[in-house]
């Protein structure tokens, strides 16, 4: 007790005098940044591991597990956030040109050809996207509209209808002629068809790393840049990563390393084949005609090819349509990539 009582003299003479002003302002009113609950434990300090001064935090203390467990799940959608102290590790700068996250324009649809049950995923990520519009003020989510290309023995227009009719998605079907009457830049074989989803659209993918970092930060997260993830173990109680500048310690870590994620989970048997896919950009004679509001993406069958072929409008202050082939791809090292231009065989028959 004599400690104590020695600790709370010193404090009355030599710390208070320095702090006068400020306690004078919080004898009449508070307003702390965060409620933090921890148990009554003399380990624990909330102000030192928090670094918080007086009037920071308003601190509940429990007697053990009187506060039940958070469930997001089970509270109003608004309020589903809870403190939680994050720390990104990012090896080159926030929204960088070397992994498949960058390139203007992501294709977003509804109609989901290759497996049905994404339909559901795809709601919720929509609402997601919206959701963080407008929190954050800035536009990602731009549902243009897509129309999908195929051959009727194909699977792009005939599973993408079947997906739409499942979960109840407006779509068209169009004839080869009805799509060149309403896109004329198109030259439809006869006897192909179309699928028009107008869920279908794109998002910015640097702008939306960008803002969700940004989001993050304004949140309290810690986003390192130019620090690689060098390794990582997992220990009874937690995880364990290291890079070049320190180890890090963590209830969870989630990985979201793209094209490196074989790399880091290698130890776990996980064998990832990263490929090569090549996106261009070309200069219509005429680009107002394939201008955002006038031109869907789109999504054609890559016939002899394999994959399909896909692009997008012309994003405002932009004046290269883009456009790529998505299909298996050659093997490629993220760590020593190769910026060399190849030749795309067309295929046999050009729609």
């Amino acid at each position: 007790m004599r400690k104590i009582a020695n600790g709370i003299k010193r404090f009355q003479q030599k710390v208070f005098p320095h702090y006068r002003q400020e306690f004078e302002g919080l004898a009449t009113s508070q307003s702390p940044e965060a409620l933090l609950i921890t148990c009554s434990d003399s380990r624990v300090v909330p102000e030192l591991f928090t670094q918080s001064g007086p009037g920071d935090l308003f601190v509940y203390r429990n007697a053990g597990n009187i506060v039940p467990a958070y469930r997001a799940e089970e509270q109003n959608p608004q309020l589903k956030e809870a403190f939680m102290v994050i720390l990104g590790l990012e090896q080159f700068e926030i929204a960088h040109a070397r992994g498949s996250s960058h390139g203007q324009s992501r294709m977003t649809r509804m109609a989901y050809y290759e497996q049905e049950q994404y339909v559901p995923l795809l709601r919720s990520a929509n609402e997601l996207w919206r959701r963080l519009e407008q929190e954050s003020g800035e536009s990602l989510l731009h549902q243009v509209g897509g129309v999908f290309i195929g051959s009727p023995a194909g699977t792009l227009v005939n599973d993408s209808r079947l997906s739409a009719e499942k979960h109840g998605l407006p779509h068209e079907i169009l004839s080869s002629a009805e799509v060149q009457k309403r896109w004329p830049m198109f030259v439809v074989p006869e006897g192909w068809q179309g699928m028009y989803d107008p869920g279908a659209g794109f998002l910015l993918p640097e702008k939306c790393i960008t803002t969700h970092v940004d989001l993050a930060r304004r949140k309290g997260a810690e986003i390192h840049e130019h620090e690689p993830v060098r390794g990582w173990r997992s220990e009874a109680s937690h995880v364990v990563v290291k890079t070049d500048l320190a180890e890090y310690y963590a209830e969870r870590l989630i990985f979201t390393a793209g094209a490196w994620t074989g790399k880091l989970l290698s130890d776990l048997g996980v064998r990832l084949q990263v490929t090569r896919q090549v996106l261009g950009w070309v200069s219509p004679p005429q680009p107002e005609r394939f201008a955002k509001g006038r031109f869907p993406v789109w999504a054609i069958d890559g016939l002899s090819t394999g994959g399909i072929y896909y692009g997008f409008p012309i994003l405002p202050g932009e004046s290269g349509l883009k456009l790529a082939h998505h299909h298996a791809g050659t093997p490629y090292d993220p760590d020593a990539p190769s910026r060399e231009a190849v030749r795309i065989l067309a295929p046999s028959r050009r729609p």
